[in-house]
């Protein structure tokens, strides 16, 4: 586990236990290797929503699709700051 976790980018490894759901290696990942969490949400959600549900989202247009049993998640790097949009 130690030379997985140690490597530079382990969230595009295969990790030592090949049959670990991609959520609870984000949760090692982010209990471990804080600096590549969001790179691994990212993934999860790209594998899981598809390419369009990652990257910078118009908060008017999400919330127009959105409804009152639709969860949105935001997920902010290190540096953003989304306060005058919220």
């Amino acid at each position: 586990w130690k030379h997985w976790i140690d490597k530079d980018r382990p969230e595009e490894e295969q990790c030592p236990d090949a049959d670990l759901p991609m959520v609870l290696k984000l949760l090692i990942i982010r209990a471990m290797r804080e600096d590549r969490f969001v790179a691994t949400a990212r993934m999860l959600v790209t594998q899981t929503l598809g390419e369009e549900h990652t990257g910078h989202a118009d908060l008017d247009e999400v919330l127009a699709a959105s409804t009152s049993i639709t969860p949105i998640i935001c997920i902010c790097e290190p540096g953003d700051d989304a306060t005058s949009s919220v």
